[in-house]
């Protein structure tokens, strides 16, 4: 059995090699941007176990779908105080009580145009549905964009970092970086 301080060394050197690999191999980090009109999203049947994914978001981001992922959505076009209301209402009607959705903050910063900041270890495109608020299973947190944001009409840019297979263990860290460097209106971080 190893000893504590060479396990704690030993993942360290592990998370350094596969961050090392993305600065050395920068085609290894791929970037992708998604334009959310949520006001084109499509109701949920949140009745079937299974229900589909937008055809035109899934053609975005099927090719990273397996690869673990930073993303953060920036609000376009709209002040980010009235975004926060709509969302701040929204978490306290009594008929969206069975969605999950994240945290607000106490002070949130409304001269920011980040609306939420996240990570995936895989499978962005189900990330995705669950924030767009497809997902059957409201307890899974998620943005639930189609029950408030699609009657604001807003638009969204989901800016996404795709990044190799090696780094699924080493996302945590930089999503916890990025959320304080961004500082986003909503959400853990």
């Amino acid at each position: 059995m190893l000893q504590l301080p060479e396990i704690i060394f030993q993942t360290i050197e592990q998370g350094k090699n596969a961050y090392e690999k993305v600065l050395q191999e920068q085609g290894s980090l791929q970037y992708v941007q998604v334009t959310l009109d949520c006001a084109q999203l499509s109701d949920p049947d949140w009745t079937l176990k299974t229900p589909g994914m937008d055809i035109n978001l899934w053609e975005q981001v099927k090719h990273i779908d397996q690869q673990p992922c930073l993303y953060y959505f920036e609000i376009d076009e709209m002040p980010s105080a009235q975004v926060l209301e709509h969302y701040r209402l929204f978490r306290a009607d009594p008929l969206f009580a069975h969605r999950a959705s994240p945290t607000l903050k106490k002070y949130p910063p409304t001269h920011k145009n980040v609306l939420y900041v996240g990570k995936v270890k895989k499978h962005i495109a189900g990330r995705l549905k669950q924030h767009v608020g497809h997902y059957h299973v409201g307890a899974t947190a998620g943005l639930q964009l189609v029950c408030w944001a699609k009657p604001l009409c807003l638009k969204l840019r989901m800016h996404i970092f795709a990044f190799p297979e090696e780094m699924r263990d080493f996302v945590d860290p930089l999503e916890l970086h990025f959320a304080r460097s961004l500082t986003p209106l909503i959400g853990k971080h």
